[in-house]
């Protein structure tokens, strides 16, 4: 992996107070395409009252995509949530299942009541961590991002979000159904989870995003990166620009979870 460096000054005279920006440019090695290998996928389902009309119909298209190119071998769940989190498909195989009847339990789903958008993704998070051990994972929240039941406050939900990265592995791609959903909050859990955001505007682009939901977690070429910064004293404080999860650790130094990069891919 090449690893370049920049600052905004190079040089910053004595006692003299200013704001520094580092940027550091990672770039990952090529890889040669492997075998399509087993994926696991959750749906994280929006059926709140703000869902009706186009977003729902929208989200159920979306759901019923994901089954229907999903492989036998792949792992799959459903939840859906409004007040509360319901399970609507049990984690496990596809070809354990009568795909038809899935597709039926997806399009039966109705809008009704608020916005509990963090109850859904824990129960979602449950059914996903059921996945056997070196099965990547990914949930999927399809919502249009008005959290207004449970767990509201943003700064809470992308911690609880993030743990589920750095703990469990569980990246979540958002996306963002209608004219009104919160892009700030879903944008900032994908980035912080290393998923993807998405704005879902017509059923037109739903194959393009499931193509790189599918294929991207098969061409990683770099695992699991981590940054560890040390604060020299000249330095008051620091912060990064995006929401990195940081980890303050017992050797005085942070450390910056950067997640994997696919073949190629420059951050």
């Amino acid at each position: 992996m090449k690893i370049k460096q920049s600052l905004d000054f190079p040089t910053i005279h004595a006692n003299q107070e200013r704001n520094l920006h580092l940027v550091l440019k990672l770039t990952a090695p090529f890889r040669e395409p492997s075998p399509r290998e087993p994926i696991a996928l959750t749906v994280v389902l929006d059926r709140s009252g703000s869902m009706n009309g186009r977003p729902i119909h929208h989200a159920r298209k979306a759901c019923e995509q994901v089954i229907q190119n999903l492989r036998k071998d792949d792992h799959f769940s459903l939840v859906t949530f409004d007040n509360a989190a319901d399970l609507i498909i049990p984690h496990g195989r596809i070809g354990d299942s009568n795909r038809q009847e899935l597709l039926q339990r997806a399009s039966n789903i109705q809008p009704r009541g608020c916005t509990n958008l963090t109850g859904g993704w824990m129960l979602g998070r449950d059914e996903i961590k059921k996945t056997p051990d070196g099965i990547p994972r990914r949930i999927l929240l399809l919502t249009d991002g008005l959290l207004n039941r449970g767990i509201t406050e943003p700064t809470q939900v992308l911690d609880i979000l993030t743990q589920g990265f750095t703990q469990d592995g569980i990246r979540t791609s958002c996306l963002g159904f209608g004219d009104r959903y919160n892009e700030e909050i879903l944008s900032d859990i994908a980035n912080a989870t290393h998923g993807n955001f998405y704005d879902v505007a017509t059923e037109d682009n739903l194959p393009e995003i499931f193509n790189k939901e599918l294929h991207g977690l098969l061409e990683i070429s770099v695992q699991n990166i981590r940054a560890k910064v040390k604060t020299g004293k000249g330095a008051a404080s620091w912060l990064t620009i995006d929401a990195i999860p940081r980890q303050a650790l017992d050797d005085g130094t942070d450390q910056l979870s950067i997640g994997d990069l696919q073949s190629e891919e420059e951050r």
